[in-house]
């Protein structure tokens, strides 16, 4: 229930996740009585709040820094790679999420088919033929709830390391 301030000002808090619209109504009240046909309530009011829901930040944990390959090994998977995804609020299951992943400092012509993670968490990428070397990469998962009233579509970064060491043939 809302608080009224001896200043004029509302106070309330709003349980986890709740959005909708409420109408409360209220009247203002004095200690100087009603003698002499005197009024001590004012007329009765309305107010409406609208409280709008907002986009929460998807999450996941990336719990390995460093992926491992080896030169011309085919199609490279790794189940889990990402866990304990989750689309932010509970209001979000419908949310569609999708990872981003961002290369530097990318060894030339490494791959064959870039790295990518699928909404499962599972990596995957190929070499290049002959291709050796290393990739840092920055994973990134976003939604498509938006960013309105502040909402925040956008997961915190995670980097790792993907090194593609050579089969070197004796």
């Amino acid at each position: 229930s809302p608080i009224f301030n001896t200043d004029g000002s509302i106070r309330f808090v709003l349980a986890p996740g709740v959005h909708g619209t409420s109408t409360i109504s209220f009247s203002a009240s004095d200690d100087g009585g009603t003698d002499s046909g005197g009024q001590n309530t004012s007329k009765t009011e309305e107010l409406t709040f609208v409280i709008v829901k907002t986009n929460v930040a998807p999450t996941f944990d990336m719990p390995s820094e460093i992926v491992r390959a080896v030169e011309d090994a085919g199609l490279y998977s790794q189940q889990d790679f990402v866990q304990n995804i989750s689309r932010g609020a509970l209001h979000e299951s419908d949310q569609k999420l999708y990872f981003n992943i961002t290369l530097t400092s990318v060894s030339p012509n490494l791959f064959d088919l870039e790295p990518f993670i699928d909404a499962q968490g599972t990596l995957t990428f190929r070499t290049a033929s002959g291709a050796y070397g290393s990739a840092t990469a920055a994973v990134q998962l976003t939604d498509n709830g938006g960013t309105e009233y502040g909402g925040s579509d956008k997961s915190v970064s995670f980097v790792y390391l993907l090194r593609a060491a050579s089969s070197c043939i004796a």
